[in-house]
């Protein structure tokens, strides 16, 4: 079995709002819902975190505002936790936190790894809307979530 059609399959994990950001408009991603959630977006900003990263902490206020005024539909935020989701840090390529990445249809396109205002953050997920037409999408796939042990 090919892992899209293994993946197909699996249970899903539909997202919920993180628990570090606390705002329900940012919700947060693991390793098995991360593309399936990101897939469906025009555009999408995460933001790679380690709770305990005082630099994450200050950023925490700025993303929530950015997230309360986001008024487009077809566009979201949404958060990793990369104590938790190690392997999809990695995957993505974070080296540094707090990191935010901009997708387009599942696709990435570009980050930041400097701290940013909440305006900053707007306009940045603003740019993912202007990139629609020069991103070839790529239907990335989740590995399957794993079993709830019982």
């Amino acid at each position: 079995m090919s892992l899209s059609a293994a993946a197909a399959k699996a249970k899903k994990i539909p997202p919920m709002p993180d628990k570090f950001v606390r705002n329900d408009k940012v919700m947060g991603l693991i390793e098995c819902n991360f593309y399936e959630y990101l897939n469906e977006l025009q555009s999408a900003m995460v933001m790679f975190y380690n709770p305990s990263c005082p630099a994450c902490q200050r950023n925490r206020p700025h993303y929530i505002k950015a997230a309360k005024n986001m008024r487009r539909d077809g566009h979201a935020y949404a958060a990793v936790d990369c104590t938790q989701e190690v392997e999809l840090c990695k995957r993505e390529g974070v080296t540094r936190l707090p990191t935010f990445q901009l997708y387009t249809k599942g696709t990435y396109v570009s980050h930041r790894d400097f701290p940013l205002d909440y305006i900053r953050i707007g306009d940045f997920l603003e740019a993912g809307a202007t990139l629609k037409e020069k991103i070839i999408q790529k239907d990335q796939v989740d590995p399957p979530c794993p079993e709830k042990k019982k």
